[in-house]
């Protein structure tokens, strides 16, 4: 009997287990930010520790993307071709860095937490100053005076229930400044004052401080942005506040002592304003940093949000004993 001629043999690849997991691994970042957002929205922001916890898992998704990094380093050793492009798009899914603007064109504000319980303000003082800005909005009771500056209004001498509560407004001399710092806003033993600011007649600047959710309070913070948000309308003063106009557009920027992502910067971001930090990811984290905290910058607490107007690179600065990042910035035009 003839032999049957046969062809050539199939082989069946079988992945070793070494490239299953590889490839499964791949997943885990991902699940890992869902499973963050899934409990993050059930996390209820009126409660002290659950609005904690909720910044915790909004936050995390913002660093999480970088476990792609080594990922894709595992992948390109292992041959994958995908391997290199993927650690690059997570590195820059992570964000941008903020770069300094020292030479743009317009008016140089700083916003900053400058930490009330930390020594040596004319070290602070000098240094603020020493950033040539024009207008200087200083949360908390330890900026006293800036060198070519008039300090234009402040609540210093009013009885705080903590130094935190302090701040004050600093304008370069012969600016058309005008400001007024308000009363405590939100439910007693949970309340903040708000800075308002107007600038060249044309600019509505509001410097916030909100109650700080953890670890006293939780229920202070949304109706301190509610009182900033019935006032804007599409990025623009709505009614009277304060020294702004009417028409005015709106710059919201200083310590929100929440993430973006939290109801309470939806509020604000659901008035008009934008925000400015949006793309930098983890770089724009602004606390803890140093003044009597690690100095491992994890949260972006510390927020830029602006209605029609030009806003200039944000840069994020280190200040002497403060334990947040400030705020510097050009606001070129305004219409």
């Amino acid at each position: 009997m003839a032999r049957r001629k046969q062809g050539p043999r199939k082989v069946e690849y079988r992945p070793g287990m070494r490239t299953r997991v590889l490839y499964g691994s791949a997943a885990l970042p991902l699940l890992c930010i869902l499973l963050c957002m899934l409990f993050a929205s059930a996390c209820p922001e009126q409660l002290v520790w659950s609005s904690a916890a909720k910044a915790v898992l909004l936050t995390l998704p913002r660093w999480l993307v970088l476990l792609w990094v080594p990922w894709g380093l595992w992948a390109a050793w292992n041959r994958s071709p995908g391997g290199l492009p993927v650690a690059a798009v997570a590195v820059v899914a992570s964000g941008w860095p903020t770069p300094a603007d020292d030479e743009g064109l317009g008016l140089q504000f700083i916003v900053a937490n400058v930490q009330a319980y930390s020594d040596e303000p004319e070290v602070l003082e000098a240094a603020i100053a020493g950033m040539g800005p024009d207008i200087v909005i200083a949360i908390e009771q330890r900026v006293r005076k800036l060198k070519g500056m008039d300090r234009v209004a402040h609540n210093y001498d009013r009885d705080l229930p903590r130094p935190s509560h302090g701040t004050a407004v600093f304008c370069r001399k012969g600016l058309l400044c005008s400001a007024e710092v308000t009363g405590e806003i939100g439910p007693e033993d949970c309340s903040m004052p708000l800075t308002l600011v107007q600038v060249e007649a044309q600019l509505c600047v509001v410097g916030i401080h909100a109650p700080p959710p953890a670890p006293i309070c939780g229920n202070g913070l949304q109706p301190y942005v509610e009182h900033v948000a019935h006032h804007v309308d599409d990025g623009r003063v709505s009614r009277e506040f304060g020294p702004c106009a009417v028409g005015d557009p709106v710059l919201v920027a200083g310590d929100l002592n929440q993430v973006p992502g939290s109801r309470a910067w939806r509020t604000l971001v659901d008035t008009g304003l934008e925000d400015q930090l949006a793309w930098h990811g983890i770089w724009a984290a602004s606390w803890p940093n140093g003044g009597g905290w690690p100095k491992m910058p994890f949260f972006r607490l510390d927020q830029v949000l602006a209605g029609p107007m030009d806003v200039g690179p944000v840069d994020l600065v280190d200040l002497p004993g403060a334990d947040h990042r400030a705020l510097r910035f050009r606001v070129s035009s305004a219409g």
